[in-house]
């Protein structure tokens, strides 16, 4: 690996409408996440990447072969993961 590194991709906020229990649930975590040295922000957009790769795949599967290639591209996209500045692929 070069010394160089990318620059890390910037973010933005997602507003996701969910159950007061699961939030109260996830600021739980947060709180336990953060007090044990982890990132729950992190993994949360992993598991959101993941989905959105499946979700792409899956609106592929339904759709006629004309479309099939912007999901293909919508995939792509998801599968590639900025952590700390470096793009991995999942």
């Amino acid at each position: 690996m070069g010394l160089l590194q990318s620059k890390p991709e910037k973010t933005a906020v997602v507003g996701v409408r969910v159950p007061l229990s699961l939030k109260q649930q996830l600021d739980e975590l947060r709180n336990e996440a953060e007090q044990a040295g982890f990132d729950l922000s992190a993994t949360l957009t992993e598991a959101l990447q993941r989905a959105a790769k499946q979700i792409a795949t899956e609106l592929e599967t339904s759709k006629p072969k004309s479309t099939a290639r912007q999901a293909t591209e919508r995939a792509d996209k998801a599968s590639t993961n900025h952590v700390n500045g470096a793009a991995t692929q999942n």
